[in-house]
């Protein structure tokens, strides 16, 4: 193991030591790949969301405004990564560079950061409690599983303060 470990050291600092380098056009073809799979990702958001609001089941009407807060969340990241903020990643190297419309703009992109963090959080929580709000519905009113209203508040306020955290931490 230790020839392997100092053959990626060797790399590792060979890498450092080059500079990276992408072409006009390579960035271009790159943000046109990226704009495509944008254009068909929105497509089939807006054909979800149809269906939710139009042909949603009655057994499934329990979680409809869940899915449908999943789905608009899922939208407003595929704008701003694909429309607002364009990341370029520069593989191998772990870095990257943005060129959408707010990196042109004045907004610094550590904000564009915090925003696309907690965009991806309340992706998460929102798959969460959708699972959690479907679980509950399930379960029969007596079960030894079921949450009453207090725990489900106690919950809410829980999230509540862990999403107001990252605008605490960063003042």
């Amino acid at each position: 193991t230790s020839l392997s470990h100092s053959i990626s050291l060797r790399e590792l600092s060979l890498m450092s030591n080059q500079s990276f380098y992408i072409t006009e056009s390579a960035q271009h073809a790159y943000l046109t790949a990226q704009r495509l799979i944008f254009a068909f990702s929105a497509s089939f958001i807006l054909l979800v969301l149809f269906c939710l609001l139009r042909e949603t089941p009655p057994h499934q009407a329990s979680i409809k405004n869940h899915l449908i807060v999943i789905q608009i969340t899922l939208c407003a990241k595929d704008v701003f990564m694909d429309v607002l903020f364009e990341p370029i990643i520069l593989l191998p190297v772990p870095a990257g560079y943005c060129c959408g419309l707010l990196c042109r703009g004045t907004m610094h992109i550590q904000y564009q950061f915090i925003i696309l963090m907690a965009l991806y959080v309340i992706i998460g929580i929102s798959i969460l409690l959708c699972c959690l709000f479907r679980h509950q519905h399930l379960l029969p009113e007596q079960h030894w599983m079921k949450m009453g209203k207090l725990l489900n508040l106690a919950g809410a306020f829980g999230i509540s303060l862990f999403l107001h955290m990252f605008k605490l931490l960063h003042t």
